[in-house]
C-alpha cells in the first residue's frame, strides 16, 4: 500500500501462508493490534522518489477570521521533500489553509502554492474560506508544471484536531459588499486545480455581489460553480462532475464556456427576467459527456441572448440545450490517458470526430501550444481546433515544449497562445531574444465585456 492512512484497526496476515504486507509512505493511527512484524521501515523506489518530492511533512499556515488590509501575495511554503527524505508519512503540500479570510484588497497566488479552506466553527451554512468585496481579485497564476490548488482541507489533510468540521452550502470563495454590476468580485485564473468532496458546497460563487470568474486551462472537480449572479468565463477548462449554475434577473450577467470537457455533472442556466433585454448565455467548442444540461431559452434563440454551436454530446445524455447546426453527437468519446504526462481526457487521433471539429483555428483560441493528442511532440497550432480540453503540447518525458531549448517553455513565452511575436512576449523559435520577457498585468476595476 502506497501513501494510504489506517485507522482504529488492524492487520492480520497468516504468515503460515507465506503472506507479505508492504506499506510506502503509509500513516497508521490508533493501531493497536500490530501482531508481530519486522522491517516497519521505508521502502524507497525511483517512482517513489520523484512523488516525494512533491509532497511535504510541513504543516500550512493558518488565516483564520482576519482580514487582509494590503495586497498580499501568496507563494509556496511549505517545504517539499526535495533533498533526502524526511522519515514517516508524506502528505500532499497544502502552504496555507483559509477559514472566514476576509480581502480588503487584491490576493495573488504565485505558481505551485496550494490553499486549503475550511469554515470557522459555528459559521454552518454561509462559511467560506476567502471573501472578496466590490472590485477586489482574486489572481491564480499557476504553470502547467505548478498548477495553483485551491481545495477543502479534507482533500488534502485532516485538519486541526478535527476543529474543521463544519460543511455549509457557500463556497470556497464568495463575493461579498453591494450589489453593483460594474464592480463585481472577481477571480481571475490560469492553470488553476481546485477540489471538493463529493456533496461539497462550490468552489466560487455569488454572495450579495455579482461575482466574475475569468479562468483558463483550469480544472474544477466535484461541487458547484456559478449561484444567482455571475459573468463566468470558462476558456480550455475541465469539469469533472461539476454543477454549473446561474439562474438570475440581472440582464449583465453571463456565462460564457469555450472549449471545455464536461465529464458527467449538469449544466443549469435559468432565467427570471420579466422580459429583455436577457442574459446571455454561450457554450462553443466544448464536449459533454453524459451532462446533463437544463437551459432556459426565453429569447427563442436570438443570439444576442443565447448561442450554442460545434459541441459534442453523448449520445442519450439528458439535455435541453438550444442545439447548433454544427454540433456532434457520438456513442463513445474514447478518452485516452497520456503516454507520458498525466490526463485523462485526451482524445483517439486517428477515429475521433472531435479532431479539427470546432469553430475557430487552434491560435486563435489561445491553444497553438496545446494539444488533445496523447502522443508527445504534437501542437494544435493554427489546425482548425479540437472540440474540448487541451493540454500543453509535451516532450518526453512530460516537460513542456521548448523549440527554441532556452529553457522556458513555448506557451510561456508565447503568452496568448496565438503563436506570434507579441508585444512584451519572447520568442518561442529563437533562443536569440534570451527566453522570458513576459509579464502579468494586473486587473483593474473597469468593466470587461467578454
Amino acid at each position: 500500500m502506497s501513501s494510504s492512512e489506517i485507522k482504529e484497526d488492524f492487520i492480520w496476515l497468516n504468515h503460515n501462508l507465506g503472506a507479505n504486507f508492504f506499506l510506502t509512505n503509509s500513516l497508521l493511527v490508533a493501531m493497536t493490534n500490530t501482531g508481530t512484524h519486522t522491517g516497519l521501515a521505508n521502502t524507497f523506489t525511483t517512482d517513489l522518489s520523484a512523488q516525494l518530492k512533491k509532497k511535504t511533512t510541513y504543516p500550512p499556515l493558518i488565516y483564520s477570521n482576519l482580514t487582509l488590509a494590503v495586497e498580499t501575495t501568496f507563494s509556496p511554503q511549505a517545504q517539499r521533500d526535495f533533498d533526502v527524505p524526511d522519515r514517516g508519512f508524506h502528505y500532499d503540500a497544502l502552504d496555507y489553509a483559509f477559514g472566514g479570510l476576509n480581502a480588503g484588497t487584491n490576493v495573488v497566488f504565485t505558481a505551485g502554492t496550494a490553499i486549503g479552506w475550511f469554515e470557522l466553527p459555528g459559521s454552518s451554512g454561509p462559511g467560506y474560506g476567502l471573501s472578496l468585496p466590490n472590485d477586489v481579485t482574486a489572481m491564480f497564476t499557476g504553470t502547467a508544471t505548478l498548477p495553483c490548488v485551491f481545495a477543502r482541507y479534507s482533500t488534502v489533510q485532516e485538519g486541526v484536531n478535527g476543529h474543521w468540521k463544519d460543511k455549509g452550502w457557500l463556497a470556497g470563495i464568495r463575493s461579498t459588499g453591494t450589489m453593483i454590476t460594474n464592480r463585481p468580485s472577481r477571480v481571475v485564473a490560469q492553470f488553476l486545480h481546485s477540489y471538493l468532496p463529493a456533496g461539497g458546497p462550490c468552489h466560487f460563487r455569488d454572495y450579495n455581489n455579482m461575482l466574475r470568474v475569468t479562468a483558463n486551462h483550469s480544472e474544477f472537480y466535484v461541487g458547484n460553480l456559478g449561484g444567482y449572479n455571475t459573468q463566468s468565463s470558462y476558456t480550455n477548462c475541465l469539469f469533472d462532475r461539476i454543477y454549473l449554475v446561474n439562474n438570475t434577473s440581472v440582464s449583465t450577467a453571463w456565462f460564457i464556456l469555450r472549449n471545455t470537457t464536461h465529464y458527467g455533472g449538469w449544466i443549469d442556466f435559468g432565467h427570471s427576467e420579466s422580459g429583455p433585454p436577457y442574459w446571455f448565455s454561450s457554450i462553443v467548442d466544448c464536449a459533454f459527456d453524459g451532462t446533463a444540461i437544463t437551459m432556459g431559452n426565453p429569447s427563442g434563440g436570438n443570439p444576442l441572448y443565447v448561442f450554442n454551436d460545434f459541441n459534442a454530446y453523448l449520445v442519450g445524455s439528458n439535455n435541453t440545450i438550444p442545439a447548433g447546426p454544427n454540433d456532434i453527437n457520438v456513442g463513445s468519446f474514447g478518452w485516452m490517458s497520456g503516454w507520458s504526462r498525466p490526463g485523462r481526457f485526451f482524445l483517439p487521433w486517428t477515429t475521433s470526430p472531435l479532431v479539427d471539429g470546432g469553430s475557430t483555428t487552434a491560435d486563435q483560441r489561445g491553444l497553438f501550444h496545446f494539444t488533445t493528442s496523447p502522443s508527445d511532440g504534437m501542437k494544435e497550432e493554427d489546425s482548425q481546433v479540437d472540440i474540448g480540453y487541451h493540454y500543453v503540447a509535451v516532450d518526453w518525458p512530460d516537460i513542456p515544449m521548448d523549440e527554441d531549448q532556452d529553457g522556458t517553455p513555448d506557451y510561456i513565452e508565447d503568452a496568448n497562445g496565438n503563436g506570434i511575436l507579441d508585444s512584451g512576449e519572447a520568442r518561442w523559435d529563437d533562443a536569440s531574444d534570451s527566453g522570458l520577457r513576459v509579464w502579468i498585468t494586473r486587473p483593474t476595476s473597469g468593466s470587461i465585456v467578454p
